[in-house]
């Protein structure tokens, strides 16, 4: 990986990276300063530097020589690591700012890891992103991050890894999305705002996730999101127990026991292997619902599948031994 890049005051800041991969592992320091600053656009297909930043110096990660280069040499390139080629990005962890409109138009951005030294991330720095998946989240020590502000900016169903210290919790934010509704008697036009997600994402405290108020939202889950995504919420929560509450896991665990056969279908058909051991330990299905399980795992060609519910089936209903009189 080659990074274009300019010395501040505060430390490195990243104009441009270019790599023939699709994952931009960005360096935590170069030579002896830290990476403290993704410049705008940087990302972006249409990046341009800014003013008096047409010179900077070329960072070969591999070699780890670095030289003095302009723009102008760099431009065109076809390694230039933006737009849609852009599939997963792990910022470092001393990086403090996200210039403005950084990911702009990244359309092919999934996932993205970033650290608590992160505290301004500039206006629409992840508009276009309409792919991410997960996101990857270490906190300080008192659990504080900018989770809220990137959260903010993704509408759609979000996985979150959240590590504070040694723990770590698995947290989903549902999609929502904005309608403008014309309110013809009154001449406005008004703003509703649809599904959870609104909800879930302001549940935080001082920049902390607010854990107890997230488990407290379950009831608004249940009734606004689809069945698949309350059972990616209650799966995680449960196996990943950060900060949960006795009262908020017996909630999870009622609905495992409900929804079980549901669950673990929707797992079957994920080729979820992992989760389905675990829903499985988690749950009381019976003889009969295993085997309508078995059956979706054997049509779906799930092997893994198939092998986890038949040593249950067996684990649970093991046949009686059979003893003679003689």
């Amino acid at each position: 990986m080659l990074c274009f890049y300019r010395n501040t005051k505060q430390g490195v800041r990243l104009l441009r990276v270019f790599s023939p991969d699709t994952l931009a592992e960005l360096p935590e320091k170069i030579g002896q300063e830290p990476v403290t600053e993704l410049a705008p656009y940087l990302f972006s297909d249409q990046f341009e530097p800014e003013r008096g930043e047409e010179t900077g110096s070329l960072y070969d990660t591999l070699t780890g020589r670095c030289e003095e280069t302009a723009w102008e040499e760099l431009r065109g390139r076809q390694d230039a690591l933006c737009g849609e080629r852009l599939q997963g990005a792990v910022l470092p962890k001393c990086l403090a700012k996200i210039g403005r409109y950084a990911f702009y138009n990244c359309f092919g951005l999934k996932e993205l890891s970033f650290g608590a030294a992160l505290k301004d991330i500039g206006a629409g720095a992840f508009t276009g992103c309409h792919h991410v998946e997960r996101l990857f989240v270490e906190t300080g020590a008192d659990g504080t991050s900018c989770l809220r502000e990137i959260l903010a900016e993704l509408p759609e169903k979000i996985r979150v890894t959240y590590r504070k210290g040694p723990e770590t919790g698995v947290f989903w934010f549902p999609e929502f999305f904005e309608e403008g509704v014309e309110n013809t008697p009154a001449r406005i036009l008004e703003n509703h705002v649809h599904g959870s997600g609104v909800r879930y994402r302001n549940c935080f405290s001082s920049r902390a996730l607010n854990i107890r108020e997230y488990d407290s939202l379950f009831a608004y889950a249940k009734a606004w999101e689809s069945p698949e995504t309350v059972a990616d919420l209650v799966l995680d929560r449960l196996q990943y127990p950060l900060g949960l509450s006795e009262e908020a896991k017996k909630r999870y665990q009622a609905y495992l026991q409900e929804m079980s056969e549901e669950i673990c279908g929707y797992l079957i058909r994920q080729k979820d292997g992992d989760r389905l051991l675990f829903a499985l330990g988690q749950s009381a299905c019976g003889a009969e619902v295993l085997d309508r399980l078995l059956d979706i795992a054997s049509k779906t060609g799930f092997t893994e599948g198939v092998a986890c519910l038949m040593e249950e089936r067996h684990r649970r209903f093991r046949p009686k031994k059979r003893s003679f009189s003689l």
